[in-house]
Protein backbone atom coordinates (compact mmCIF):
# COMPACT_ATOMS: atom_id res chain seq x y z
CA UNK A 1 0.00 0.00 0.00
CA UNK A 2 2.84 2.38 0.86
CA UNK A 3 4.50 1.71 -2.53
CA UNK A 4 1.23 2.64 -4.32
CA UNK A 5 0.96 5.92 -2.39
CA UNK A 6 4.61 6.71 -3.16
CA UNK A 7 4.03 6.00 -6.85
CA UNK A 8 0.97 8.24 -6.96
CA UNK A 9 2.87 11.05 -5.23
CA UNK A 10 5.77 10.62 -7.65
CA UNK A 11 3.39 10.80 -10.65
CA UNK A 12 1.73 13.93 -9.23
CA UNK A 13 5.09 15.60 -8.71
CA UNK A 14 6.22 14.62 -12.19
CA UNK A 15 2.99 16.02 -13.64
CA UNK A 16 3.48 19.26 -11.73
CA UNK A 17 7.02 19.69 -13.10
CA UNK A 18 6.03 18.83 -16.69
CA UNK A 19 2.63 20.53 -17.05
CA UNK A 20 2.46 23.35 -14.47
CA UNK A 21 5.84 24.62 -13.27
CA UNK A 22 7.15 27.33 -15.62
CA UNK A 23 10.67 26.78 -16.90
CA UNK A 24 10.82 30.12 -18.70
CA UNK A 25 9.06 33.46 -18.34
CA UNK A 26 9.03 36.02 -21.15
CA UNK A 27 7.66 39.48 -21.80
CA UNK A 28 6.33 39.33 -25.32
CA UNK A 29 5.76 42.24 -27.69
CA UNK A 30 2.87 41.77 -30.11
CA UNK A 31 1.54 43.69 -33.09
CA UNK A 32 -2.22 44.37 -33.05
CA UNK A 33 -2.73 41.39 -35.39
CA UNK A 34 -1.12 39.07 -32.81
CA UNK A 35 2.25 38.69 -34.56
CA UNK A 36 5.05 38.26 -32.03
CA UNK A 37 7.52 41.08 -32.69
CA UNK A 38 9.92 40.18 -29.89
CA UNK A 39 10.15 37.98 -26.80
CA UNK A 40 12.47 38.91 -23.93
CA UNK A 41 13.49 36.40 -21.26
CA UNK A 42 12.19 37.52 -17.85
CA UNK A 43 13.07 34.35 -15.94
CA UNK A 44 15.69 36.13 -13.82
CA UNK A 45 13.48 39.05 -12.76
CA UNK A 46 10.05 39.56 -11.23
CA UNK A 47 9.24 42.90 -12.89
CA UNK A 48 9.65 45.01 -16.01
CA UNK A 49 9.69 48.78 -16.40
CA UNK A 50 8.23 51.08 -19.02
CA UNK A 51 9.61 54.62 -19.38
CA UNK A 52 8.56 57.40 -21.72
CA UNK A 53 8.13 61.14 -22.09
CA UNK A 54 4.58 62.24 -21.21
CA UNK A 55 2.80 63.67 -24.25
CA UNK A 56 1.30 66.68 -22.43
CA UNK A 57 3.64 67.77 -19.64
CA UNK A 58 6.82 66.42 -21.37
CA UNK A 59 8.13 64.94 -18.11
CA UNK A 60 9.60 61.44 -17.80
CA UNK A 61 7.23 58.72 -16.59
CA UNK A 62 8.48 55.35 -15.34
CA UNK A 63 6.09 52.48 -14.57
CA UNK A 64 7.06 49.25 -12.81
CA UNK A 65 4.96 46.15 -13.48
CA UNK A 66 5.38 43.04 -11.33
CA UNK A 67 5.03 39.64 -13.00
CA UNK A 68 2.75 37.02 -11.46
CA UNK A 69 4.86 33.85 -11.50
CA UNK A 70 1.80 31.57 -11.37
CA UNK A 71 -0.03 32.73 -14.50
CA UNK A 72 0.35 34.99 -17.53
CA UNK A 73 -0.53 38.22 -15.72
CA UNK A 74 1.16 41.21 -14.15
CA UNK A 75 0.20 44.37 -12.29
CA UNK A 76 1.28 48.01 -12.11
CA UNK A 77 2.85 48.54 -8.68
CA UNK A 78 4.71 51.86 -8.88
CA UNK A 79 4.85 54.90 -11.14
CA UNK A 80 7.39 57.73 -11.00
CA UNK A 81 6.55 61.09 -12.54
CA UNK A 82 9.10 63.83 -13.20
CA UNK A 83 6.31 66.38 -13.65
CA UNK A 84 2.83 66.20 -12.25
CA UNK A 85 0.20 68.66 -13.39
CA UNK A 86 -1.09 69.22 -16.91
CA UNK A 87 -2.54 66.04 -18.37
CA UNK A 88 -2.37 64.16 -15.06
CA UNK A 89 -5.04 63.06 -12.59
CA UNK A 90 -6.33 65.93 -10.45
CA UNK A 91 -7.51 63.50 -7.76
CA UNK A 92 -5.93 60.21 -6.80
CA UNK A 93 -8.14 57.14 -7.12
CA UNK A 94 -8.90 55.12 -3.98
CA UNK A 95 -5.95 53.04 -2.85
CA UNK A 96 -3.28 55.09 -4.67
CA UNK A 97 -0.57 56.53 -2.42
CA UNK A 98 1.59 59.50 -3.47
CA UNK A 99 4.98 60.45 -2.05
CA UNK A 100 8.16 62.24 -3.11
CA UNK A 101 11.13 60.19 -4.31
CA UNK A 102 14.07 62.48 -5.10
CA UNK A 103 13.09 64.64 -8.09
CA UNK A 104 10.08 62.46 -8.86
CA UNK A 105 6.58 62.02 -7.50
CA UNK A 106 5.98 58.37 -6.74
CA UNK A 107 2.58 56.70 -6.96
CA UNK A 108 1.95 53.28 -5.41
CA UNK A 109 -1.01 51.52 -6.97
CA UNK A 110 -3.28 48.83 -5.51
CA UNK A 111 -2.82 45.41 -7.06
CA UNK A 112 -4.98 45.12 -10.18
CA UNK A 113 -4.22 42.13 -12.39
CA UNK A 114 -3.58 42.83 -16.07
CA UNK A 115 -3.29 40.41 -19.00
CA UNK A 116 -1.79 42.98 -21.37
CA UNK A 117 -0.99 46.65 -21.85
CA UNK A 118 -0.99 48.64 -25.08
CA UNK A 119 1.45 51.39 -26.06
CA UNK A 120 1.51 53.48 -29.24
CA UNK A 121 5.12 54.55 -29.71
CA UNK A 122 6.19 57.73 -31.44
CA UNK A 123 9.83 58.77 -31.65
CA UNK A 124 9.36 61.85 -29.45
CA UNK A 125 8.03 59.82 -26.48
CA UNK A 126 11.05 57.48 -26.43
CA UNK A 127 9.16 54.48 -25.02
CA UNK A 128 11.65 52.01 -23.52
CA UNK A 129 10.83 48.68 -21.92
CA UNK A 130 13.43 47.29 -19.53
CA UNK A 131 13.29 43.57 -18.72
CA UNK A 132 16.26 42.57 -16.59
CA UNK A 133 19.34 43.66 -18.55
CA UNK A 134 17.46 44.02 -21.86
CA UNK A 135 16.12 47.38 -23.05
CA UNK A 136 13.65 47.46 -25.94
CA UNK A 137 12.97 50.71 -27.80
CA UNK A 138 9.31 50.46 -28.84
CA UNK A 139 9.67 53.04 -31.59
CA UNK A 140 12.50 51.08 -33.21
CA UNK A 141 10.54 47.84 -32.80
CA UNK A 142 7.18 49.03 -34.13
CA UNK A 143 7.23 52.74 -35.17
CA UNK A 144 3.97 54.70 -34.99
CA UNK A 145 2.00 51.53 -34.29
CA UNK A 146 0.45 49.97 -31.24
CA UNK A 147 2.48 47.32 -29.44
CA UNK A 148 0.85 44.98 -26.94
CA UNK A 149 2.89 43.68 -24.00
CA UNK A 150 2.04 40.34 -22.41
CA UNK A 151 3.71 37.84 -20.13
CA UNK A 152 4.15 34.24 -21.24
CA UNK A 153 5.20 31.34 -19.03
CA UNK A 154 6.52 28.25 -20.77
CA UNK A 155 6.28 24.81 -19.15
CA UNK A 156 8.40 21.83 -20.06
CA UNK A 157 5.36 20.31 -21.81
CA UNK A 158 4.61 23.42 -23.92
CA UNK A 159 8.31 23.75 -24.75
CA UNK A 160 8.43 20.11 -25.95
CA UNK A 161 5.26 20.65 -28.01
CA UNK A 162 6.76 23.77 -29.60
CA UNK A 163 9.89 21.78 -30.49
CA UNK A 164 7.79 19.08 -32.17
CA UNK A 165 5.86 21.67 -34.20
CA UNK A 166 9.06 23.39 -35.40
Amino acid sequence: MLKKAGGVILLLLLGFFIFILPIKTEVIFLAKDGEVLKAVDASSTNFFEVSFKHSVNKGIVRERYYINQLNNSFYLKTGWFESYGAGMLDELPDGVQMSEDGDFLKLEFPKETLDNIWYAAAGIAKHKIEVGDTIVDLYELNPYKTTILKVRHTTLFSSLLQGIKS
